[in-house]
């Protein structure tokens, strides 16, 4: 009798339209009874409902999501709807008043215990449908006015004076201020906790441990799994280089004050991490789990003894100059094309140089750390600091000095980067984002001297840092080489950002995703408190009629909430990064194999906007080793 009572009870609550959806909302269980995960997971720990209103009518529909991924599913099965899915978009999705529906997804946070309207960035729905969409819901739903609109797009955010005044409004940046934690990087493995809350004591770490850390270290060892109390923009290098290792990391604010977490010091857990959630429990010990590979052999070639012109990186090749140089040259290449413009005066210093350098007097200690590595790591950290010491100390052959400061003053200006160019970083498998120095040379400065920059350059290939992270990858040292790439330094530059040319919150989607900051202020380190704006450009073939759309995840903490990149100037961006995409993805064969799908194919390119007319600059690209 119970059990019939308990279902007639479940039937009344779904009254309206059977199981699939509710006409009313009347508490937090119901909801999450319907409720799903989003279809994107840019929107962090949140259970969402879609929601349709027949405008007509005004019904209200909760959808079981899910049963039902996308709202024209349960239009076709539930409400009949009799056209094709680029009709149903065209006609619901617009401006005009010939729609007959009002989409979008109701969130509710945990965190904040908040309710929020999600809807979808391509939606051109009038502001004053808007209002009334968000005033039926709040009618028709326990949380009535708690419901706020989300301004996530450029459209709805040039709105906010006229919502404000009729309905709750929430910008993306208020929904990330009370979440508690972030997935950083996916990943699951077995391993033993051990908490470090200061990080100057990050030493002897085993490669069983998974980290609980106070802060982000600059570099993290190699270890199972981390967990932090800091949270991390997107595309920050612990982002980068987490996801590139495959390791699961998770930001948790209250992480040392949860002691559910601190006691488990010492202890071998399973620690796992999802989109938007992670566990955390008592586990059998798995030391043999711990890989043991024979180290890849990199590629070198010391033939080229001179100075490389821009024009030649291509033809010279990442054996020579490295990756980031021979990258580079694949941005001059395309330059015209793409309609950007790459950093002048560049040419690059090959590896033949670095070696010759080494030939004077640390060869023997190289050969010395890699036939008999250290076994204790004060010992490695020691013997590494030798190894620099030596390359500093020795003095750079003086008719390399010359020629290099003869080419530098060919061109009209006086301050560069030397930035740093192995044949171990910026490959399709491994990054090595953040590994290696680059400096910068002043001609009118005698503290920024060139001797300074090669030397300062060519010892960070021998930080404990990269060699770990080198060997975590099993690479060789023994053909370990560092080539510099050399051009012109941005001291006016407005904007700085990154892009990666995938929708990195849902895969196999259309779409780039940009970070921007204002003038030199870097987006992968900021300083504390201070946030970026965090865009997604995206493409849906089936919204063709629309074409694009611009969501904004969060705003720059330094424009109080203004848009740092205008709309043309988002637009020459995706025009550009398309081209050398597409070149990319036409002309090797093995990103093909790697990652299947076009969309889920992406660049890392580092760009900014120089002078007062902010002209786009390409300045880096690489491979994102992120499926």
């Amino acid at each position: 009798m119970r059990l019939v009572l308990i279902c007639l009870l479940l039937l009344c609550s779904l009254q309206g339209y059977g199981q699939n959806a509710v006409a009313k909302l009347e508490h937090l269980k119901q909801f999450k009874e319907l409720a799903s995960a989003p279809l994107n997971s840019n929107l962090g720990d949140v259970a969402s409902i879609k929601v349709i209103v027949e405008i007509n009518s005004k019904k209200v529909h909760f959808i079981h999501s899910k049963r039902y991924k996308f709202h024209y599913e349960y239009c076709v099965e539930v409400l009949n709807y009799p056209y094709s899915v680029s009709i149903f978009n065209e006609y619901n999705y617009g401006s005009t008043n010939e729609r007959q529906f009002y989409f979008g997804n109701v969130n509710y946070m945990e965190a904040s215990k908040s309710y929020f309207l999600d809807l979808s960035v391509f939606d051109q729905m009038p502001e004053q449908d808007v209002i009334t969409f968000v005033k039926i819901l709040q009618s028709n739903a326990y949380f009535g006015k708690e419901l706020k609109l989300l301004l996530n797009t450029e459209r709805l955010m040039a709105s906010k004076a006229v919502f404000q005044k009729e309905i709750p409004i929430i910008l993306p940046e208020a929904l990330y201020k009370d979440q508690l934690t972030q997935e950083v990087s996916k990943g699951s493995c077995v391993g033993k906790i051990r908490v470090v809350e200061n990080l100057d004591s990050l030493k002897n770490v085993s490669p069983y441990d998974i980290l609980v850390l106070h802060g982000t270290p600059s570099y993290f060892p190699n270890v199972k799994g981390i967990l932090l109390d800091e949270f991390q923009t997107p595309l920050s290098h612990l982002v980068i280089l987490g996801n590139n290792r495959g390791i699961p990391i998770l930001a948790k604010k209250d992480l040392f004050r949860d002691s559910s977490i601190l006691q488990l010091n010492g202890s071998w857990v399973a620690f796992k991490v999802e989109a938007n959630r992670y566990s955390l429990k008592a586990s059998k010990p798995d030391p043999e789990s711990v890989k043991i590979t024979r180290l890849a052999q990199l590629s070198i070639d010391t033939t080229i003894n001179y100075l490389v012109p821009v024009q030649q990186f291509r033809i010279v090749g990442s054996s020579a100059i490295g990756n980031k140089a021979a990258n580079f040259g694949t941005l001059e290449a395309f330059k015209n094309k793409g309609n950007y413009a790459t950093p002048e005066a560049a040419f690059a210093i090959p590896f033949y140089f670095y070696k010759k350098h080494l030939s004077q007097s640390t060869e023997k200690l190289i050969q010395q750390l890699l036939q008999h590595p250290p076994k204790n790591e004060d010992s490695l950290r020691l013997l590494l600091k030798t190894v620099r010491n030596s390359i500093k100390q020795t003095s750079v052959d003086p008719t390399l000095i010359a020629l290099i400061d003869t080419e530098l003053r060919k061109s009209p200006y006086t301050t560069f980067r030397f930035r740093s160019s192995t044949n171990a970083e910026d490959a399709l498998g491994f990054s090595g984002a953040g590994l290696y120095d680059s400096k910068t040379v002043d001609l009118n400065d005698s503290t920024k001297t060139i001797e300074k920059a090669l030397k300062a350059v060519w010892a960070s290939c021998w930080t404990f840092e990269a060699f770990q992270e080198r060997r975590f990858f099993d690479l060789s040292d023994e053909n370990l080489a560092m080539g510099i790439l050399v051009h012109r330094s941005f001291p006016t530059e407005k904007v700085n950002g990154v892009i990666i040319s995938k929708n990195v919150y849902r895969s196999n989607y259309p779409g780039i995703s940009i970070n921007a900051q204002v003038g030199d202020i870097s987006v992968v380190e900021p300083p504390e408190g201070v946030t970026c704006d965090q865009i997604t450009i995206i493409h849906e073939l089936e919204f063709s009629h629309f074409n694009r759309s611009v969501e904004y995840i969060g705003t720059s903490s330094l424009t109080d909430g203004t848009p740092i990149l205008s709309e043309q100037e988002l637009i020459a961006i995706e025009a550009a990064v398309e081209v050398l995409k597409k070149h990319y993805w036409n002309s090797q064969p093995k990103l093909r194999l790697y990652f299947k799908e076009y969309d889920n194919f992406g660049l890392d390119i580092e760009f900014k906007l120089e002078g007062e007319n902010r002209q786009l600059y390409f300045k880096q690209v690489r491979i994102y080793n992120v499926k």
